[in-house]
This record gives structure tokens, C-alpha cells and sequence, in this order.
């Protein structure tokens, strides 16, 4: 028999399917990516028209099945549809790398309460402050790595686990992580990393959005850190979204 649940979710991808049909897929926090079919919800009089859209945070009623791929789902209602960010493009850009992030690097029936606070607390800021969206999206992005189980370690030197205060200059391997500036010269292979880029990574790990630092050092993270998870998944083929303009 299907188990009846409730569960809020954020809409991260959505196809039509027959004449009036919708196929979505919802990242929740107890059952982590998940697919389900809301019949006639593209029709006039369905009451899901226009609340299950791309981004929107929502509570939904699910008739779950675990030997079935795609769950049905009965109700929904709209708890922020971050306004905001569709009407502005520069939002809407890294407001669709996050949908991305979790459309291609989270499985399904996986628990991750913590990535799902955190993800729909982000999309609330990005959608309410006029904080700079590469600021915020660089924040979420070392989150995420660290949520998915590729933390990058900034206290001590993935090599000789040494203080990485006391270095003046950086490396960054992808297999390991961060390299003091003694271990930094003995891979070619590391990306040279500045005391600013170290300070940087320092303020993503804290509870700080890092205003005070250049737009270019945010990019240069932000593909940085895209490259690291390329290493470590390589079916990832990185973050298109960031590239649309």
C-alpha cells in the first residue's frame, strides 16, 4: 500500500507530460531528490497550476511507493515562490546553479536534512538581500561540497598536516585539498593559491557572506571549487548555469 506523507520540498526540474500532466522533481529533506507525477496540473481548473514551478518552496502530499520510480503526488502548497530572483537576472543565474547542484550531485531516498535547511535559508537570502548573488552562491557551494561528503579541510595542510595560519602561501591539489607553502612546491600539479584566496575560503567557512572581497577572487573560488568537484566526480561535467551570461 502507499504511504500517505507531507513534506516540504524545492522544485528543481519540471516536464510536462501528456495534455495536462506535469513530471517534477522535488529535492526534500527525509528522502532527498524525488520524482512524482502530478496528474492534469497544467490544466485551468487544477489547483497545482502555477505553484509547482522551478525554485518554489513548497508543502506537498505525496502517495509514496518504494518499488515505483515516480510517486504521485496530490497536493501542493506554495510556502515562497522567491519572487525575486526570477526578476532579476544575475539572482536567477546562481538561483539556478543551486537547482542544478542538487539536480545532478544528490541521489535519491538519501537524507539530508541539513542540506535542505540550509539550501531553502540561501534561496530566502539570495530572493530578500541585496547581498552580491556570487557572493552568496560561493557560500553555498562550499557548503554543498562539504554536505555531499568533499569537505575542503582549511586548518591543516592535507600533506604534512601543518598549520595552515602560519604559511603565507598556498596550493590547492584537488586529490587532498589545501597545501602549506613548503608541501605546495612539491606537486606541479597544485593550483597556486594567494593569502587572500586562503582568507577567502576561511570567511566561506565561517557565517560571514565575505562582502569586503573582490568580484574576481569570488569567481576565481567559485571555479576553483567547480573544478574540485569535477576531480572528485567525473561525470560531473561542472555548473552550466554560472556560464549562461
Amino acid at each position: 500500500m502507499p504511504e500517505i506523507i507531507k513534506t516540504k520540498a524545492i522544485v528543481i526540474r519540471k516536464i510536462d507530460f501528456g495534455d495536462t500532466s506535469q513530471i517534477t522533481t522535488f529535492y526534500t529533506p527525509l528522502y532527498g531528490k524525488l520524482s512524482g507525477i502530478l496528474k492534469g496540473a497544467r490544466s485551468g481548473k487544477s489547483k497545482l497550476k502555477n505553484k509547482v514551478d522551478l525554485l518554489n518552496h513548497l508543502e506537498i502530499v505525496i502517495y509514496r511507493k518504494e518499488s515505483r520510480d515516480l510517486q504521485i503526488v496530490s497536493q501542493a502548497d506554495l510556502i515562497s515562490a522567491f519572487p525575486r530572483i526570477k526578476e532579476d537576472l544575475e539572482k536567477l543565474k546562481y538561483g539556478s546553479a543551486i537547482v542544478e547542484l542538487l539536480l545532478n550531485l544528490t541521489s535519491e531516498n538519501e537524507k539530508n536534512e541539513r542540506l535542505f535547511r540550509g539550501t531553502a535559508k540561501v534561496l530566502d537570502i539570495l530572493d530578500s538581500t541585496n547581498i552580491k548573488p556570487s557572493n552568496i552562491f560561493a557560500k553555498y557551494l562550499y557548503f554543498f561540497i562539504k554536505e555531499i561528503g568533499y569537505d575542503i579541510q582549511v586548518n591543516k595542510c592535507s600533506e604534512c598536516d601543518s598549520d595552515l595560519s602560519k604559511s603565507y602561501s598556498f596550493g590547492f591539489k584537488f586529490d587532498q585539498g589545501i597545501l602549506c607553502e613548503n608541501c605546495k612546491s612539491k606537486f606541479d600539479a597544485a593550483e597556486n593559491i594567494t593569502s587572500e584566496h586562503f582568507r577567502l575560503l576561511n570567511c566561506l567557512n565561517s557565517k560571514n557572506y565575505c562582502v569586503e572581497f573582490k568580484q574576481s577572487l569570488i569567481n576565481k573560488m567559485i571555479h576553483l571549487m567547480e573544478k574540485y568537484l569535477i576531480y572528485h566526480i567525473p561525470e560531473f561535467k561542472g555548473i552550466k548555469s554560472i556560464y549562461m551570461y
